[in-house]
């Protein structure tokens, strides 16, 4: 999906990230790249991923080389590697439960639209009175 498709915001659960052993062992300087590296990987294809690429990932952290080795152990820890890219277990699990809801709620209004403007009713949800037309005329 283009990144300018990707929904504009994710669920974040505070009780799960606070409890996350990966979480609780980072420093602050790690839990802020972190999370920015969440934000990065909601707006990444596929979503929830992040390049294995150390200069990306230096400079997405806004660190210098010293500081990136200093964090990268740490703030990775959070990720699986797979056909290299880094994925964030519990983002993706979200990308795909946002993806669904989304998905039922388009359908669901399709649904109420089709039994609204498809029933014996007019266009202003009343139906008509003793056989009179559905479409008002204009007196003149």
């Amino acid at each position: 999906m283009p990144k300018h498709k990707h929904p504009p915001a994710f669920q974040f659960y505070v009780d799960d990230f606070i409890s996350d052993s990966a979480v609780d062992a980072m420093t602050n300087e790690e839990l802020g790249i972190y999370i920015s590296f969440l934000c990065k990987a909601w707006k990444e294809t596929p979503a929830g991923t992040i390049p294995d690429d150390d200069t990306v990932l230096m400079n997405w952290a806004k660190a210098t080389p010293a500081a990136w080795a200093r964090c990268r152990a740490g703030i990775l820890r959070a990720f699986f590697l797979k056909d290299g890219r880094f994925h964030q277990k519990r983002m993706k699990l979200e990308w795909k439960n946002q993806k669904l809801r989304a998905q039922e709620r388009k359908e669901s209004g399709l649904r109420g639209a089709e039994k609204r403007w498809h029933s014996h009713r007019s266009a202003n949800g009343h139906l008509p009175e003793n056989g009179q037309k559905t479409i008002a005329k204009h007196s003149t």
